[in-house]
Protein backbone atom coordinates (compact mmCIF):
# COMPACT_ATOMS: atom_id res chain seq x y z
CA UNK A 1 0.00 0.00 0.00
CA UNK A 2 1.68 3.15 -0.95
CA UNK A 3 1.83 6.38 0.63
CA UNK A 4 -0.76 7.95 -1.12
CA UNK A 5 -3.21 5.22 -1.05
CA UNK A 6 -3.14 5.35 2.75
CA UNK A 7 -4.00 9.10 2.85
CA UNK A 8 -6.75 8.75 0.46
CA UNK A 9 -8.70 6.48 2.32
CA UNK A 10 -8.75 6.53 5.79
CA UNK A 11 -10.42 2.98 6.43
CA UNK A 12 -7.01 1.48 4.72
CA UNK A 13 -9.37 0.12 2.17
CA UNK A 14 -11.78 -0.61 4.24
CA UNK A 15 -9.87 -2.82 6.56
CA UNK A 16 -10.14 -0.49 9.58
CA UNK A 17 -14.20 0.39 8.50
CA UNK A 18 -15.69 -1.29 11.86
CA UNK A 19 -17.16 0.13 14.93
CA UNK A 20 -15.16 1.19 17.25
CA UNK A 21 -12.81 2.85 15.22
CA UNK A 22 -13.08 6.38 14.10
CA UNK A 23 -11.64 6.63 9.99
CA UNK A 24 -11.05 10.24 8.90
CA UNK A 25 -9.27 10.08 5.00
CA UNK A 26 -5.90 11.65 5.33
CA UNK A 27 -5.55 10.33 8.76
CA UNK A 28 -4.85 7.29 10.50
CA UNK A 29 -8.07 4.96 12.33
CA UNK A 30 -7.99 5.71 15.48
CA UNK A 31 -10.38 5.03 18.75
CA UNK A 32 -12.38 7.35 20.99
CA UNK A 33 -14.12 9.41 18.05
CA UNK A 34 -10.40 10.45 17.18
CA UNK A 35 -8.73 9.70 14.30
CA UNK A 36 -4.45 9.75 14.10
CA UNK A 37 -2.54 12.37 12.68
CA UNK A 38 -0.67 10.88 9.78
CA UNK A 39 2.60 10.59 11.09
CA UNK A 40 5.28 12.57 8.02
CA UNK A 41 7.06 9.60 6.66
CA UNK A 42 3.68 8.74 5.68
CA UNK A 43 2.25 12.04 4.58
CA UNK A 44 0.77 13.07 1.73
CA UNK A 45 -0.24 16.40 0.00
CA UNK A 46 -2.33 16.27 -2.88
CA UNK A 47 -0.05 15.56 -5.22
CA UNK A 48 3.59 15.75 -6.47
CA UNK A 49 7.01 14.21 -5.14
CA UNK A 50 8.71 17.37 -3.89
CA UNK A 51 10.71 17.51 -6.85
CA UNK A 52 11.29 20.45 -9.57
CA UNK A 53 9.18 18.97 -12.16
CA UNK A 54 6.56 17.36 -9.59
CA UNK A 55 6.53 19.72 -6.68
CA UNK A 56 4.19 18.80 -3.61
CA UNK A 57 0.74 20.28 -4.87
CA UNK A 58 -0.88 22.58 -2.18
CA UNK A 59 -4.56 22.63 -2.09
CA UNK A 60 -5.86 23.12 1.28
CA UNK A 61 -5.58 25.37 4.26
CA UNK A 62 -4.65 22.06 6.20
CA UNK A 63 -2.26 21.23 4.24
CA UNK A 64 -0.49 24.69 4.11
CA UNK A 65 -0.46 24.44 8.16
CA UNK A 66 1.54 21.29 7.58
CA UNK A 67 3.83 22.66 5.46
CA UNK A 68 4.68 24.88 8.37
CA UNK A 69 4.68 22.14 10.85
CA UNK A 70 6.98 20.40 8.91
CA UNK A 71 9.50 23.30 8.53
CA UNK A 72 9.42 24.66 11.84
CA UNK A 73 10.45 20.67 13.27
CA UNK A 74 12.78 20.16 10.86
CA UNK A 75 10.88 17.48 9.35
CA UNK A 76 12.59 14.92 6.54
CA UNK A 77 12.47 15.17 3.68
CA UNK A 78 10.33 18.66 3.63
CA UNK A 79 12.51 20.63 5.40
CA UNK A 80 15.19 20.01 2.81
CA UNK A 81 16.97 22.51 0.59
CA UNK A 82 15.52 22.22 -2.82
CA UNK A 83 11.75 20.80 -2.14
CA UNK A 84 9.40 22.36 -4.26
CA UNK A 85 5.83 22.73 -3.26
CA UNK A 86 3.27 24.82 -5.55
CA UNK A 87 -0.55 25.85 -5.14
CA UNK A 88 -3.18 24.28 -6.88
CA UNK A 89 -5.82 26.90 -5.53
CA UNK A 90 -6.48 29.95 -3.75
CA UNK A 91 -6.57 29.01 -0.15
CA UNK A 92 -8.33 30.77 2.13
CA UNK A 93 -6.58 30.31 5.83
CA UNK A 94 -9.27 32.18 7.89
CA UNK A 95 -9.70 28.75 10.02
CA UNK A 96 -5.69 29.52 11.55
CA UNK A 97 -7.03 33.32 12.74
CA UNK A 98 -8.36 35.10 15.78
CA UNK A 99 -9.59 32.09 17.22
CA UNK A 100 -6.08 29.75 16.21
CA UNK A 101 -3.60 29.72 18.46
CA UNK A 102 -4.45 31.15 21.99
CA UNK A 103 -5.28 34.19 19.80
CA UNK A 104 -2.18 34.58 18.21
CA UNK A 105 -2.93 33.03 14.58
CA UNK A 106 -1.29 31.59 11.99
CA UNK A 107 2.28 29.65 12.75
CA UNK A 108 4.50 30.93 9.96
CA UNK A 109 6.41 28.50 7.49
CA UNK A 110 9.80 28.58 9.12
CA UNK A 111 9.54 30.01 12.13
CA UNK A 112 13.27 30.68 12.72
CA UNK A 113 14.80 29.57 16.37
CA UNK A 114 19.15 29.94 17.12
CA UNK A 115 20.41 26.51 18.17
CA UNK A 116 23.95 26.77 18.96
CA UNK A 117 24.41 30.08 17.13
CA UNK A 118 22.84 28.87 13.84
CA UNK A 119 19.78 29.80 12.78
CA UNK A 120 17.13 26.82 12.64
CA UNK A 121 14.24 25.74 10.49
CA UNK A 122 14.32 28.69 7.85
CA UNK A 123 12.31 28.19 4.93
CA UNK A 124 14.61 26.22 2.29
CA UNK A 125 12.63 25.13 -0.18
CA UNK A 126 11.27 26.93 -3.31
CA UNK A 127 7.18 27.65 -3.18
CA UNK A 128 5.65 28.56 -6.34
CA UNK A 129 1.90 30.22 -5.81
CA UNK A 130 1.16 29.65 -9.98
CA UNK A 131 -0.67 32.65 -9.50
CA UNK A 132 -3.26 31.53 -6.51
CA UNK A 133 -3.54 33.66 -3.33
CA UNK A 134 -3.52 33.22 0.42
CA UNK A 135 -6.25 35.25 1.92
CA UNK A 136 -7.16 35.93 5.42
CA UNK A 137 -3.31 36.13 6.86
CA UNK A 138 -4.36 36.57 10.82
CA UNK A 139 -1.17 37.15 12.86
CA UNK A 140 -1.41 38.95 16.65
CA UNK A 141 1.65 37.66 18.72
CA UNK A 142 3.77 39.17 21.23
CA UNK A 143 6.48 35.67 20.70
CA UNK A 144 7.16 35.91 17.18
CA UNK A 145 10.12 37.74 16.18
CA UNK A 146 9.70 36.61 12.20
CA UNK A 147 5.87 37.22 11.09
CA UNK A 148 4.07 37.00 8.43
CA UNK A 149 2.87 34.05 5.73
CA UNK A 150 6.40 32.74 6.44
CA UNK A 151 8.61 33.69 8.82
CA UNK A 152 12.70 33.56 7.51
CA UNK A 153 12.83 32.79 4.08
CA UNK A 154 16.78 31.25 3.87
CA UNK A 155 19.33 31.50 1.23
CA UNK A 156 18.34 29.04 -0.79
CA UNK A 157 14.85 29.65 -0.40
CA UNK A 158 12.19 30.97 -3.20
CA UNK A 159 8.29 32.55 -2.92
CA UNK A 160 7.14 32.99 -6.27
CA UNK A 161 3.80 34.07 -7.91
CA UNK A 162 2.00 34.54 -5.02
CA UNK A 163 -0.71 37.15 -3.54
CA UNK A 164 -1.29 37.45 -0.13
CA UNK A 165 -4.26 39.28 0.36
CA UNK A 166 -6.68 40.56 3.40
CA UNK A 167 -3.55 40.78 5.57
CA UNK A 168 -3.76 41.31 9.19
CA UNK A 169 -0.26 41.20 10.49
CA UNK A 170 0.77 42.06 13.92
CA UNK A 171 4.42 41.19 15.55
CA UNK A 172 4.71 43.11 19.32
CA UNK A 173 7.18 43.26 21.70
CA UNK A 174 8.20 45.75 24.67
CA UNK A 175 12.19 45.13 24.37
CA UNK A 176 12.65 42.58 21.51
CA UNK A 177 13.43 42.81 17.71
CA UNK A 178 10.45 42.02 15.20
CA UNK A 179 10.06 41.50 11.78
CA UNK A 180 6.70 41.51 9.97
CA UNK A 181 5.31 41.36 6.16
CA UNK A 182 2.24 40.30 4.53
CA UNK A 183 5.02 37.41 2.48
CA UNK A 184 7.69 36.96 5.13
CA UNK A 185 9.31 38.46 8.51
CA UNK A 186 13.04 38.02 6.69
CA UNK A 187 14.34 37.36 3.52
CA UNK A 188 17.24 35.93 2.85
CA UNK A 189 16.21 34.26 -0.97
CA UNK A 190 14.33 35.20 -3.65
CA UNK A 191 10.87 36.80 -3.75
CA UNK A 192 9.47 37.88 -7.09
CA UNK A 193 6.21 38.20 -8.58
CA UNK A 194 3.83 38.52 -5.32
CA UNK A 195 1.54 40.90 -4.07
CA UNK A 196 0.15 41.88 -1.09
CA UNK A 197 -3.04 43.55 0.74
CA UNK A 198 -4.07 44.35 4.44
CA UNK A 199 -2.25 46.26 7.37
CA UNK A 200 1.32 44.74 8.88
CA UNK A 201 2.32 46.49 12.59
CA UNK A 202 5.42 45.62 14.82
CA UNK A 203 6.65 47.24 17.36
CA UNK A 204 9.81 46.81 19.34
CA UNK A 205 13.17 48.13 20.31
CA UNK A 206 13.61 47.18 16.85
CA UNK A 207 10.95 46.81 14.56
CA UNK A 208 11.28 46.03 11.04
CA UNK A 209 8.03 46.44 8.59
CA UNK A 210 7.15 45.94 4.83
CA UNK A 211 4.15 45.61 2.54
CA UNK A 212 5.89 42.45 1.44
CA UNK A 213 9.38 41.28 3.65
CA UNK A 214 10.56 43.05 6.87
CA UNK A 215 13.95 42.87 6.11
CA UNK A 216 15.75 41.73 2.94
CA UNK A 217 18.87 40.53 3.36
CA UNK A 218 21.56 38.93 1.03
CA UNK A 219 23.91 38.58 3.55
CA UNK A 220 22.57 36.25 5.79
CA UNK A 221 22.86 33.81 3.08
CA UNK A 222 26.19 35.08 1.41
CA UNK A 223 24.52 34.68 -2.16
CA UNK A 224 24.75 37.01 -5.17
CA UNK A 225 21.50 35.79 -6.64
CA UNK A 226 19.45 36.25 -3.97
CA UNK A 227 16.82 39.52 -4.61
CA UNK A 228 13.43 41.06 -4.22
CA UNK A 229 11.72 41.38 -7.35
CA UNK A 230 8.60 42.27 -9.63
CA UNK A 231 5.81 42.76 -6.43
CA UNK A 232 3.39 44.98 -5.48
CA UNK A 233 1.88 46.12 -2.03
CA UNK A 234 -1.37 47.71 -1.27
CA UNK A 235 -0.87 47.89 2.37
CA UNK A 236 -0.39 49.96 5.40
CA UNK A 237 2.79 49.30 7.37
CA UNK A 238 3.27 50.35 11.13
CA UNK A 239 6.45 50.46 12.69
CA UNK A 240 6.25 51.67 16.05
CA UNK A 241 9.27 51.74 18.73
CA UNK A 242 8.97 50.95 22.54
CA UNK A 243 7.93 53.88 24.48
CA UNK A 244 10.14 53.33 27.83
CA UNK A 245 13.15 52.55 25.72
CA UNK A 246 15.73 54.84 24.93
CA UNK A 247 17.83 54.02 21.43
CA UNK A 248 14.85 52.55 19.67
CA UNK A 249 15.33 51.91 15.79
CA UNK A 250 12.52 51.12 13.99
CA UNK A 251 11.96 50.60 9.77
CA UNK A 252 8.63 50.92 7.73
CA UNK A 253 8.45 50.79 3.91
CA UNK A 254 5.86 49.93 1.75
CA UNK A 255 7.82 46.89 0.08
CA UNK A 256 10.73 46.16 2.69
CA UNK A 257 11.49 48.19 6.23
CA UNK A 258 15.23 47.05 5.60
CA UNK A 259 16.66 46.25 2.99
CA UNK A 260 20.39 45.02 1.98
CA UNK A 261 19.45 42.88 -1.16
CA UNK A 262 18.64 44.19 -4.58
CA UNK A 263 15.25 44.96 -5.35
CA UNK A 264 13.25 46.32 -9.08
CA UNK A 265 10.56 46.67 -10.25
CA UNK A 266 8.18 47.09 -7.07
CA UNK A 267 5.86 49.43 -6.52
CA UNK A 268 3.57 50.26 -3.34
CA UNK A 269 0.80 52.30 -2.64
CA UNK A 270 -0.65 52.04 0.75
CA UNK A 271 0.68 54.48 3.63
CA UNK A 272 3.83 54.52 5.44
CA UNK A 273 4.34 55.32 9.21
CA UNK A 274 7.45 55.06 11.45
CA UNK A 275 6.91 56.62 15.46
CA UNK A 276 10.29 55.97 17.30
CA UNK A 277 8.37 57.52 20.15
CA UNK A 278 10.57 60.47 20.74
CA UNK A 279 12.77 59.23 23.57
CA UNK A 280 16.61 60.38 23.08
CA UNK A 281 18.71 58.63 20.70
CA UNK A 282 15.49 56.63 19.19
CA UNK A 283 15.46 56.49 15.11
CA UNK A 284 12.53 56.27 12.71
CA UNK A 285 13.17 55.24 8.94
CA UNK A 286 10.38 55.55 6.38
CA UNK A 287 9.99 55.20 2.87
CA UNK A 288 7.56 54.31 -0.05
CA UNK A 289 9.39 51.11 -1.02
CA UNK A 290 12.22 50.81 1.78
CA UNK A 291 12.41 52.39 5.08
CA UNK A 292 16.43 52.17 5.04
CA UNK A 293 18.67 50.96 2.04
CA UNK A 294 21.66 50.12 3.67
CA UNK A 295 24.52 48.66 0.92
CA UNK A 296 21.31 47.38 -0.99
CA UNK A 297 20.06 48.16 -4.38
CA UNK A 298 16.46 49.72 -5.29
CA UNK A 299 16.12 50.04 -9.17
CA UNK A 300 13.03 50.95 -11.40
CA UNK A 301 10.66 51.06 -8.33
CA UNK A 302 7.83 53.29 -7.95
CA UNK A 303 5.94 54.76 -4.89
CA UNK A 304 2.70 55.89 -5.03
CA UNK A 305 1.85 56.26 -1.07
CA UNK A 306 -0.48 58.82 -0.06
CA UNK A 307 2.07 60.11 2.81
CA UNK A 308 4.46 59.02 4.16
CA UNK A 309 4.47 59.45 8.28
CA UNK A 310 7.67 59.36 10.57
CA UNK A 311 7.93 60.69 14.44
CA UNK A 312 10.86 60.76 16.74
CA UNK A 313 14.25 61.94 17.96
CA UNK A 314 15.63 61.66 14.68
CA UNK A 315 13.77 60.95 11.49
CA UNK A 316 15.19 59.24 7.79
CA UNK A 317 12.38 60.02 5.30
CA UNK A 318 11.65 59.72 1.35
CA UNK A 319 9.28 58.89 -0.93
CA UNK A 320 11.30 56.35 -2.00
CA UNK A 321 13.67 55.46 0.32
CA UNK A 322 13.95 56.62 4.27
CA UNK A 323 17.89 56.48 3.95
CA UNK A 324 20.10 55.36 1.23
CA UNK A 325 23.33 54.29 3.57
CA UNK A 326 26.55 52.39 2.44
CA UNK A 327 29.22 52.63 0.53
CA UNK A 328 27.63 49.84 -1.80
CA UNK A 329 24.24 51.28 -1.45
CA UNK A 330 22.62 52.21 -5.13
CA UNK A 331 19.83 53.65 -6.30
CA UNK A 332 18.19 54.42 -10.29
CA UNK A 333 15.44 55.03 -12.17
CA UNK A 334 12.34 55.34 -9.13
CA UNK A 335 10.32 57.58 -9.14
CA UNK A 336 7.25 58.60 -6.77
CA UNK A 337 3.90 60.49 -6.89
CA UNK A 338 4.43 63.92 -7.12
CA UNK A 339 1.84 65.03 -4.25
CA UNK A 340 2.88 62.55 -2.14
CA UNK A 341 2.19 64.08 1.78
CA UNK A 342 5.97 64.46 3.25
CA UNK A 343 5.43 64.04 6.98
CA UNK A 344 5.22 67.72 7.67
CA UNK A 345 1.98 68.06 5.91
CA UNK A 346 3.26 69.33 2.69
CA UNK A 347 4.46 68.16 -0.60
CA UNK A 348 8.16 69.41 -0.70
CA UNK A 349 10.63 66.95 -0.88
CA UNK A 350 14.51 67.99 -1.09
CA UNK A 351 15.84 65.00 -3.34
CA UNK A 352 13.85 64.72 -5.87
CA UNK A 353 15.92 62.59 -8.83
CA UNK A 354 15.63 58.99 -10.21
CA UNK A 355 18.75 57.99 -8.13
CA UNK A 356 18.02 59.65 -5.35
CA UNK A 357 15.67 59.16 -1.65
CA UNK A 358 12.66 60.96 -3.45
CA UNK A 359 12.83 59.73 -6.55
CA UNK A 360 11.89 61.56 -9.63
CA UNK A 361 8.10 63.01 -10.23
CA UNK A 362 5.70 61.13 -11.71
CA UNK A 363 1.66 62.72 -11.70
CA UNK A 364 -1.42 61.18 -11.78
CA UNK A 365 -2.21 62.31 -15.42
CA UNK A 366 0.77 60.56 -16.49
CA UNK A 367 -0.28 57.48 -13.85
CA UNK A 368 -3.31 57.07 -16.04
CA UNK A 369 -2.11 57.69 -19.42
CA UNK A 370 0.20 54.88 -19.01
CA UNK A 371 -0.77 51.67 -17.39
CA UNK A 372 3.49 50.22 -17.14
CA UNK A 373 3.80 53.32 -15.52
CA UNK A 374 6.70 54.65 -17.94
CA UNK A 375 7.65 51.30 -18.81
CA UNK A 376 8.88 50.21 -16.33
CA UNK A 377 5.89 47.35 -15.51
CA UNK A 378 5.81 45.30 -18.74
CA UNK A 379 4.90 41.73 -20.13
CA UNK A 380 8.58 41.40 -19.47
CA UNK A 381 8.30 40.76 -15.70
CA UNK A 382 4.98 39.25 -15.53
CA UNK A 383 3.22 41.93 -15.38
CA UNK A 384 -0.39 42.81 -16.81
CA UNK A 385 -1.16 46.34 -17.54
CA UNK A 386 -4.11 48.79 -18.90
CA UNK A 387 -3.93 52.46 -19.13
CA UNK A 388 -6.64 54.23 -15.88
CA UNK A 389 -5.25 51.40 -14.30
CA UNK A 390 -2.64 49.93 -11.97
CA UNK A 391 0.04 47.26 -12.76
CA UNK A 392 -0.96 43.88 -11.30
CA UNK A 393 0.06 40.33 -11.64
CA UNK A 394 -1.59 37.13 -13.06
CA UNK A 395 -3.70 38.78 -15.96
CA UNK A 396 -5.41 41.05 -13.54
CA UNK A 397 -5.13 44.81 -12.94
CA UNK A 398 -4.82 47.01 -9.82
CA UNK A 399 -7.45 49.12 -9.32
CA UNK A 400 -6.62 53.21 -9.00
CA UNK A 401 -6.90 54.08 -5.41
CA UNK A 402 -8.67 57.38 -4.63
CA UNK A 403 -5.75 59.14 -3.71
CA UNK A 404 -4.71 58.89 -7.66
CA UNK A 405 -8.23 59.24 -9.31
CA UNK A 406 -7.63 62.38 -11.50
CA UNK A 407 -10.26 65.22 -10.49
CA UNK A 408 -12.89 65.21 -12.64
CA UNK A 409 -12.73 68.57 -15.16
CA UNK A 410 -16.54 68.41 -15.82
CA UNK A 411 -19.87 67.40 -14.12
CA UNK A 412 -20.16 63.30 -14.64
CA UNK A 413 -17.77 60.30 -14.54
CA UNK A 414 -17.65 59.57 -18.22
CA UNK A 415 -19.43 56.84 -18.03
CA UNK A 416 -22.64 55.58 -20.39
CA UNK A 417 -25.14 56.77 -17.14
CA UNK A 418 -23.25 60.00 -15.94
CA UNK A 419 -21.69 61.47 -19.14
CA UNK A 420 -19.29 64.20 -18.72
CA UNK A 421 -21.13 67.13 -19.22
CA UNK A 422 -20.54 70.16 -21.61
CA UNK A 423 -22.23 73.15 -21.07
CA UNK A 424 -20.55 75.94 -21.85
CA UNK A 425 -17.78 77.42 -25.63
CA UNK A 426 -15.05 77.14 -22.64
CA UNK A 427 -15.79 73.41 -21.90
CA UNK A 428 -15.96 72.54 -25.48
CA UNK A 429 -13.02 73.59 -26.13
CA UNK A 430 -11.25 72.35 -22.79
CA UNK A 431 -12.38 69.11 -24.07
CA UNK A 432 -10.78 69.16 -27.31
CA UNK A 433 -7.31 70.01 -25.37
CA UNK A 434 -7.72 67.13 -23.06
CA UNK A 435 -8.35 65.21 -25.85
CA UNK A 436 -5.79 66.28 -28.76
CA UNK A 437 -3.38 66.18 -25.48
CA UNK A 438 -4.31 62.77 -24.62
CA UNK A 439 -4.67 63.46 -20.89
CA UNK A 440 -6.14 60.44 -19.17
CA UNK A 441 -8.52 59.65 -19.26
CA UNK A 442 -10.45 62.05 -21.26
CA UNK A 443 -9.20 60.54 -24.97
CA UNK A 444 -10.03 56.59 -23.80
CA UNK A 445 -12.03 54.83 -25.63
CA UNK A 446 -15.41 54.74 -24.21
CA UNK A 447 -15.78 57.82 -22.61
CA UNK A 448 -19.19 59.51 -22.61
CA UNK A 449 -19.86 63.39 -23.21
CA UNK A 450 -23.16 64.85 -23.27
CA UNK A 451 -24.15 68.52 -24.72
CA UNK A 452 -26.23 70.10 -22.16
CA UNK A 453 -26.86 73.43 -23.67
CA UNK A 454 -26.60 74.88 -27.02
CA UNK A 455 -23.06 76.23 -27.28
CA UNK A 456 -21.71 79.12 -29.58
CA UNK A 457 -18.15 79.55 -31.05
CA UNK A 458 -17.70 82.45 -32.05
CA UNK A 459 -15.08 83.50 -29.20
CA UNK A 460 -13.05 80.61 -31.10
CA UNK A 461 -13.34 81.51 -34.52
CA UNK A 462 -11.43 84.32 -36.62
CA UNK A 463 -9.75 85.85 -34.33
CA UNK A 464 -8.53 82.51 -32.39
CA UNK A 465 -5.30 80.60 -32.31
CA UNK A 466 -3.16 83.35 -34.44
CA UNK A 467 -6.51 83.60 -37.34
CA UNK A 468 -6.82 79.61 -37.89
CA UNK A 469 -9.85 79.13 -35.40
CA UNK A 470 -11.17 76.01 -33.34
CA UNK A 471 -9.18 73.01 -33.13
CA UNK A 472 -11.17 69.81 -34.35
CA UNK A 473 -11.82 67.25 -31.46
CA UNK A 474 -9.18 64.36 -32.28
CA UNK A 475 -7.16 66.61 -34.87
CA UNK A 476 -5.16 64.37 -36.97
CA UNK A 477 -4.92 60.30 -37.61
CA UNK A 478 -3.09 59.21 -35.06
CA UNK A 479 -5.32 60.90 -32.33
CA UNK A 480 -8.70 60.30 -33.17
CA UNK A 481 -11.75 61.06 -30.84
CA UNK A 482 -12.72 57.32 -29.38
CA UNK A 483 -15.20 58.69 -27.07
CA UNK A 484 -19.19 58.79 -27.74
CA UNK A 485 -20.75 62.35 -27.34
CA UNK A 486 -24.31 62.46 -27.60
CA UNK A 487 -25.92 66.46 -28.54
CA UNK A 488 -28.91 65.16 -27.43
CA UNK A 489 -30.45 68.03 -29.99
CA UNK A 490 -28.74 70.99 -28.50
CA UNK A 491 -27.12 73.19 -31.57
CA UNK A 492 -23.49 74.35 -31.61
CA UNK A 493 -23.15 77.52 -34.06
CA UNK A 494 -20.20 80.16 -35.29
CA UNK A 495 -17.94 76.93 -35.95
CA UNK A 496 -14.78 78.90 -37.75
CA UNK A 497 -11.67 76.77 -38.94
CA UNK A 498 -8.78 78.17 -40.99
CA UNK A 499 -5.89 75.63 -41.60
Amino acid sequence: MSPQNINDDGTLWRIFDVAPLTTEDGKLPGLFGNAVEMPAHLYRFSGGDGTEYDPYIITTAEQLAKLATFINTGTTPFSYPNVYYRLGNDIDISCYGEGFNNGEGWMPIGNTVIIDNVYEYTFRGNFDGDGYKVTNLYIYSPTLEYAGLFGWIGSSGSVINLGVEDANVSALSSHGARHAGAIAGWNSGVVSNCYSTGYIYASGYYAWVGGIVGYSNISAGGSINRYLANCYSTASVVAEGSVSIIGTSVYAGGIAGYNNSDIYNCYSIGSVYANSNNNNNNTSHAGGIVGRNNNGSIMSCVALNPKIECYGTNRNFGRVAGLNFGANAAMDGNFAFDNMINPDGGTTWDNISIDLIDGGDIDVATIHADGTLGGQFSTYGGWTSENGKLPGLFGNVVDMPEHLMLLSEFEGDGTDDSPYLIKTAAEMERMATLINDRIAPYFYEGIWYELVNDIDLSEYGVNFNDGLGWMPVGFNSDNTFKGNFNGKGKVISILFINR
